[in-house]
């Protein structure tokens, strides 16, 4: 990259953090998707930082080829994201190439407590179109639930 040349398929032209702009210029075919992870690590059984700190999340582009050949996802961010609060809201918008999958990787959430939608546009129309399947977390362990198994032992 830099050559002046753009020499596909190894340059391709630029979007995010990824390809070579000085020689294949910015890629000006992109969708636009907005990336909503949502989080609430609260719980009466867990250490709920302990939960928030072992989580990270990212958005990762699937290269069936790459992977083959043993090279990793290729992740729009060079670091994972962490997360910062008990219960968090984040919402990003990122453009990418159309007719490419992405997927969103979540590490270290082992108690399920990570959610999140993803909305694709349409060329540029609204509203945003949701993407399936519907992504669920787990149920919290919480005080009522915890006396309910409690009281249930006791009766046996």
């Amino acid at each position: 990259c830099g050559d002046g040349v753009c020499n596909e398929p190894f340059e391709f032209p630029a979007y995010g953090r990824f390809g070579c702009r000085s020689d294949c210029g910015p890629n000006t075919n992109l969708t636009t998707v907005l990336i909503q992870v949502r989080a609430d690590f609260r719980d009466d059984l867990y250490a709920p930082r302990a939960l928030m700190s072992a989580a990270t999340w990212n958005l990762c582009r699937r290269d069936e080829e790459a992977k083959k050949a043993g090279f990793p996802d290729i992740c729009w961010w060079e670091e994972d994201r962490k997360f910062t609060k008990i219960k968090e809201n984040h919402l990003e918008t990122v453009n990418v190439p159309p007719d490419t999958l992405w997927f969103i990787a979540i590490k270290g959430d082992y108690m399920g407590r990570v959610v999140g939608n993803i909305f694709l546009t349409e060329r540029d129309d609204l509203p945003w179109v949701g993407t399936m399947p519907e992504w669920k977390a787990c149920k919290r362990n919480v005080i009522g639930s915890r006396r309910n198994i409690e009281s249930r032992a006791l009766t046996l």
